[in-house]
């Protein structure tokens, strides 16, 4: 997400990658579930005042209050939460937006000392981010030098956001090195993770390597998840018959709450545990087609030809060292998927035959360089979208709203304004 004036050979991006793929094994991501669950509840409080507020007939400032329900917006909402959890996890200290409800970061500011830094709204910087390292990534560092030189506030924004990051890793490391722990009702986070890492020779990471792991994995685990939800909440609020199947299938973790077997799991917002949603077949199947269709990185990305061997595709041969890529969004919506492939249509991953698909279904690319936070981002989607489905009714604000979607690196969902109510 970050433009760098330097690229790790392939070797050097091996090595970095074997030391930190076990990070986001799919067992150990496990253990960062108590803190995404802590914000899905900030984040139903928040939604449940404007529910309780718009039975009154009372409207907010990003809210209007008409029939019974709470007419917003949902994409900030979105996005607030997908960085609070990815910022508690990378740094330990939550951006604190889904409190602020604003693009800011009161609590992660307040850990850098001085009072230069007035705001840092970091959805908009993540995602302008994206746009430029795809603009101008491939381009000399003189060359982005002098475009950004156009454009001093970019830089600056970025550089906020770097000080505020290597702020909150200070703050943790210092309290690793004087045996102070976190609350261990949270759970652990990434930086636990990170502290415990080892090269090759039994050192630990670097200082600078902490900070660059926990800079790209904000940049990379946020507005990739938020855009996701901010569309599947648009495909499913407008489509009745998907989202009553979804939420009958949600409902049906109740029959075992009444039987007491999983009292462990719920929270005091009736929040499933990940262990009783994983599995849900239509449940993945809604965010898998979300994925699909919406293709959050709708871009292509750019892979190598190896020394030695050429690729020929649909008769061009492109030989050694040839940059070559394909649009995630235009093979999403190929010939492949069926005559109904621009359509949003859960079903085709649960019917008979659909396992021939998943060789098509690439959301976070594959091979070696495919996304090494997957685990953690399927585990985020399937925690949030479930809480949200299953204790909200929603529907379209009306019949005319569609999704609006800015392209970029990341096609960024920037509005879809639906009306929610409590379900009964």
């Amino acid at each position: 997400m970050f433009i760098s004036s330097t690229k790790p050979t392939p070797n050097q991006s091996v090595v970095k990658r074997k030391r930190i793929a076990n990070i986001y094994s799919a067992q150990n991501v496990l253990a960062f579930e108590p803190r995404v669950r802590g914000h899905i509840e900030r984040f139903c409080a928040q939604l449940d005042m404007r529910c309780e507020q718009a039975l009154k007939g009372v409207s907010g400032f990003n809210w209007e209050a008409k029939d019974g329900r709470a007419i917003l917006n949902l994409c900030p909402q979105f996005s607030y939460i997908a960085f609070d959890i990815i910022s508690d996890l990378a740094l330990g200290v939550p951006f604190g937006l889904v409190d602020a409800q604003k693009d800011s970061t009161p609590t992660a500011l307040s850990l850098v000392s001085g009072k230069d830094i007035q705001s840092l709204p970091i959805v908009h910087i993540i995602a302008q981010s994206g746009t430029a390292a795809m603009t101008l990534g491939s381009h000399s560092s003189l060359f982005r030098r002098c475009l950004l030189f156009f454009a001093p506030w970019a830089g600056s924004a970025q550089r906020d956001f770097a000080r505020v990051t290597k702020a909150a890793v200070d703050v943790r490391a210092s309290k690793a090195e004087n045996g102070i722990t976190e609350n261990e009702n949270r759970g652990v986070d990434l930086l636990d993770k990170l502290f415990e890492v080892k090269n090759h020779d039994g050192s630990p990471l670097s200082k600078d390597e902490i900070d660059s792991e926990a800079m790209v994995t904000i940049g990379a685990g946020s507005d990739t998840t938020s855009n996701t939800l901010g569309a599947l909440c648009y495909y499913i609020a407008s489509n009745p018959r998907v989202k009553a199947k979804l939420q009958e299938e949600l409902d049906s973790i109740r029959s075992d709450e009444d039987a007491g077997e999983s009292d462990q799991g719920e929270s005091a917002y009736g929040l499933a545990s990940f262990e009783q949603i994983k599995n849900l077949p239509y449940l993945n199947a809604c965010i898998k087609e979300a994925l699909r269709l919406h293709s959050t990185v709708g871009t292509g990305l750019p892979r190598v030809v190896p020394a030695g061997k050429t690729l020929t595709i649909a008769g061009e041969t492109f030989n050694e060292g040839s940059v070559i890529s394909v649009p995630s969004y235009t093979t999403n919506r190929s010939n492949v998927w069926g005559t109904d492939a621009e359509t949003y249509r859960p079903e085709r991953w649960t019917e008979q035959g659909s396992e021939a698909l998943n060789k098509y279904y690439v959301p976070f690319s594959t091979g070696p360089r495919a996304c090494v936070g997957r685990n953690l981002a399927n585990m985020n989607l399937l925690l949030v979208s479930a809480s949200f489905f299953r204790r909200y009714d929603v529907q379209m604000a009306s019949p005319t709203t569609k999704l609006e979607v800015k392209e970029g690196f990341v096609r960024e969902a920037v509005r879809c304004d639906v009306a929610i109510k409590r379900r009964d």
